[in-house]
Order: structure tokens, then sequence, then C-alpha cells
């Protein structure tokens, strides 16, 4: 269990996965039985936001002037530290490739997804930038 007061958490129910996050400065990850799968290293301050992506492969972790992406296995894969005081909500697109957080500040953090990738056939789509995609066949 943590070490102090949860402020947040989310279940996502793709993957039935459960991310938490505390005063203790942590968040973790449990499964649906409330079994602890991973716990983070403390991070500067408390944890104020979560959400899973709608895919549940990665989720996003807001904290003061912090924002991480991490995988579902509680790895993470990039870390942004943006002037917005403490992320106090977390949004993402339906189709999970940018996310909005609501900085403590009054201001409006975003993020996008790069680097990903969907193919069929012969045909393969690479998110290159958040308004560029390459295509290739």
């Amino acid at each position: 269990a943590h070490d102090n007061l949860v402020f947040v958490a989310y279940l996502n129910t793709s993957n039935k996965l459960i991310v938490s996050g505390c005063e203790d400065c942590k968040y973790r990850i449990w499964d649906s039985y409330g079994r602890l799968i991973y716990c983070s290293a403390p991070q500067d301050c408390v944890i104020t936001s979560i959400s899973w992506s709608p895919a549940g492969d990665v989720f996003a972790v807001g904290s003061f002037n912090m924002l991480r992406l991490c995988d579902k296995a509680g790895w993470t894969h990039s870390f942004a530290k943006p002037t917005s005081g403490s992320l106090m909500k977390l949004a993402w697109s339906n189709d999970g490739t940018a996310i909005a957080g609501a900085g403590g500040n009054g201001s409006v953090v975003f993020g996008y997804l790069i680097e990903s990738s969907i193919s069929w056939g012969f045909t393969e789509v690479i998110l290159e930038e958040d308004n560029k995609i390459k295509v290739t066949d």
C-alpha cells in the first residue's frame, strides 16, 4: 500500500491494471486483485494526476512541473518539466496520440506521442511529429 494519502487512482478497463499516485511522491501499478506490480522511486513532489491511454499500453503521471509517460510495466519512456505548477488533470485524445494537462497555475500543457506506427500488408504509417506522418509502401 501507499505510505500516505492517495490522491489519484485510475483503473484501465482494457488491461485491468490500476495505477495510483500518492502524497508519498510515488506512483504504483496494481493488478485487478490489488497485488502490487510496480512501485516508482520517489518523485520530487506529490503525484497529483494520472491517466491511462485509451489502449492501456501507456499512462501519464502528473506532478508539480512534471509530466512523465510510462508503459504498463512502470518504465519511463518520456519525461518533461513544463512550467505548469501541479498538473491537476490529464486527458488523452481518443486515438491516444495526444495528452493535455491542466496546470495549477492556469496553464494547459500538451504532449504528443511520436514514433508510433501501424502497418497493413506492405504499407506502414509512422507518426514522426505531432503533425507529420510518413507512409511507406
